[in-house]
């Protein structure tokens, strides 16, 4: 039987799970209140606001398609570390864009960024556990940290919002996908499980 308690005492595992937390709160916080944040920021219809970000998500499904077949050819950890900076100043740049006109490139590049993360995440947590038998302890504790950023996500961003502004929110999104960006940069990944 496989141990639960030397699944978890792997600090590797640890790190990139409290990454993929760390993504999720952003994350969820983001697309929470980026299109009621564009409607105020911009005067628009809310409901145009909330149909980009539709748009948004359809770009992002063959987009993660595409960087499964990326990671097949670059260093998974690397990849990340370059993903989490990239997907921090994007996402934090939705809550500052000084005009409407910016809308339609952001919502063509966001999707990259965050695509890029949410496959590189997946690939890393197995890496992370290093031995075989604790990739499953590993995938609980990812699937349970990812859905607790989730669920923090929107109140956290909302609290700031309500208390600072709209511009505010580029922080309350840009912090914590700061921090998930240096876990992973010091998870100790085995590199003999990649591709």
């Amino acid at each position: 039987p496989v141990s639960l308690s030397r699944g978890l005492k792997n600090p590797a595992v640890w790190l990139v799970c409290l990454a993929m937390m760390f993504f999720t709160l952003s994350n969820f916080g983001f697309v929470t209140w980026v299109a009621p944040s564009w409607a105020v920021l911009f005067s628009m219809d809310p409901e145009v606001c909330n149909r980009y970000i539709s748009i948004m998500y359809i770009f992002a499904l063959p987009i993660s398609v595409l960087f499964g077949f990326v990671l097949n050819h670059v260093d998974h950890k690397r990849f990340s570390v370059i993903s989490y900076l990239l997907y921090a100043l994007i996402s934090a740049a939705a809550f500052i864009l000084p005009s409407s006109g910016l809308i339609l490139p952001f919502i063509i590049l966001y999707p990259f960024a965050e695509s890029a993360i949410c496959a590189a995440m997946w690939t890393l947590v197995p890496e992370a556990a290093a031995d075989s038998r604790f990739v499953a302890v590993a995938m609980a504790l990812f699937g349970l940290l990812q859905n607790v950023g989730m669920l923090l996500g929107p109140p956290l961003s909302g609290a700031v919002l309500d208390r600072f502004g709209i511009a505010a929110v580029s922080l309350a999104v840009l912090i914590p996908a700061l921090i998930g960006t240096g876990l992973v940069a010091l998870a100790k990944i085995n590199k003999n499980s990649q591709n």
